[in-house]
């Protein structure tokens, strides 16, 4: 009898250890997948921004939870002054837009500033400078110049899901970052798993990502 309440007990014993393993697993899996490449808790990223925001032309309070799908963040002068700036569920929604902020270059050759530039550029050099740190003030950063400037992905030099600050060029052109690398925009997995899109515009400094749910989620980085 006593053996049988042992085999029993141990049994179950199993079960309980197997359950909780598996839930382990699964628990990490979802991370995996929310942040693929993190190992580290601290490193995780949040995608929910802590600036209140413009939705789709809808204004939403900060710490409101973005719906899980692509999405295309927008952030203007104009709009940071305020202290907010714009999501859009399309790419053409967010072009839209950002040519109100400034007049069509046309065929205009190489780069620089253009007439009726809109306003003055608190980053006045004419390449966007990356940094790792939140607030900035790192001593070595990585650079890129309009207009051809880009990095299809950022894994061969140690940036991949690591910028938290950026000076973006004081030129017309804005500083887009990709969550995904080689600037996909299409949900693939495992290789897309986030395809949102971060536009900054000429001459902004925005130095916490954080603050608008794009910290440490750049692959892929170019001008447009």
């Amino acid at each position: 009898m006593k053996t049988r309440t042992t085999l029993v007990v141990a049994i179950l014993l199993l079960f309980t250890v197997s359950a909780f393993a598996g839930d382990s697993v699964r628990a990490a899996g979802a991370a995996s997948r929310e942040n693929p490449g993190k190992g580290n808790l601290e490193d995780v990223y949040n995608r929910t921004p802590k600036k209140p925001f413009i939705f789709d032309g809808v204004a939403m309070p900060a710490g409101t939870q973005l719906p899980d799908k692509q999405l295309h963040w927008v952030i203007s002068k104009e709009d940071y002054e305020k202290g907010t700036f714009r999501v859009y569920s399309s790419p053409e929604a967010a072009k839209a837009y950002m040519k109100t902020r400034q007049s069509d270059p046309g065929n205009t050759p190489g780069r620089g500033l253009k007439q009726n530039w809109p306003g003055s550029c608190s980053w006045t050099n004419g390449y966007t400078r990356f940094e790792k740190s939140r607030w900035c003030g790192d001593s070595a950063w990585l650079s890129m110049y309009p207009p051809y400037g880009e990095y299809q992905q950022l894994d061969s030099i140690s940036w991949n899901n690591s910028i938290s600050c950026v000076y973006a060029a004081c030129d017309w052109y804005w500083t887009t970052l990709y969550a995904c690398r080689y600037f996909s925009t299409t949900y693939s997995y495992p290789d897309c798993q986030d395809p949102d899109s971060l536009y900054i515009e000429g001459g902004l400094i925005v130095g916490d990502l954080d603050d608008f749910g794009f910290n440490n989620r750049t692959s892929s980085t170019r001008f447009e």
